[in-house]
């Protein structure tokens, strides 16, 4: 089979980290080349995990690993004050990008929404359901949990409030377009005392 998301067959999952818990970077399977693909962690470790069905043989797979290569998109960012920082991502730059965001203990991370513009959604994917190749994942970097998975069918609400105060956002497309784009605003809130 030739796609990224197989059933059935060989593929390769790539998470951001050392563990399945990590954020969840790509599935990749069928006939890709390296210049089809890239993929990158935020850090220095990324988990490859390997799985293949017993109904067809095929030979594996190969990957180049770039240990010093730096991106374009994404990064480190701390909201140690409550002023607004922005953040954007274009797929005409690069398909993968990775934002790590970290608040005062005290603060939750408040997303804002300002654009949100994906693809048109592939084949299988209708109503709420998102393909993990095409969309933006929150994940709450401290317990390595998936707090929300947004695409086309399924858009993020203008406000995201997460209820920590360090986030991860992975965002990912296969193809580059120009008609994905994604601005948004981070800043940090006082937590509620219970």
């Amino acid at each position: 089979s030739s796609g990224i998301n197989a059933e059935y067959g060989d593929s390769l999952r790539v998470y951001d980290g050392v563990t399945e818990k990590s954020p969840y970077l790509a599935n990749l399977c069928g006939r890709m080349t390296s210049s089809q693909l890239t993929v990158s962690s935020s850090g220095p470790t990324m988990l490859l995990k390997f799985s293949s069905d017993a109904v067809i043989s095929r030979p594996g797979f190969s990957a180049t690993i770039d240990m010093t290569q730096e991106s374009i998109c994404g990064g480190r960012f701390s909201t140690s004050t409550s002023r607004s920082r922005e953040l954007r991502w274009k797929t005409r730059e690069e398909l993968q990008c990775m934002w790590s965001i970290t608040g005062q203990p005290d603060r939750n991370i408040l997303l804002n929404f300002i654009r949100f513009k994906m693809l048109g959604g592939r084949v299988g994917y209708r109503g709420a359901n998102c393909p993990l190749d095409e969309s933006i994942e929150i994940y709450n970097t401290v317990e390595k949990k998936l707090l929300a998975r947004y695409c086309r069918n399924s858009p993020p609400p203008k406000l995201f409030l997460a209820e920590c105060s360090q986030v991860t956002i992975v965002a990912r497309a296969m193809v580059a377009l120009p008609n994905i784009d994604v601005l948004l605003l981070h800043s940090s809130t006082r937590m509620k005392s219970t």
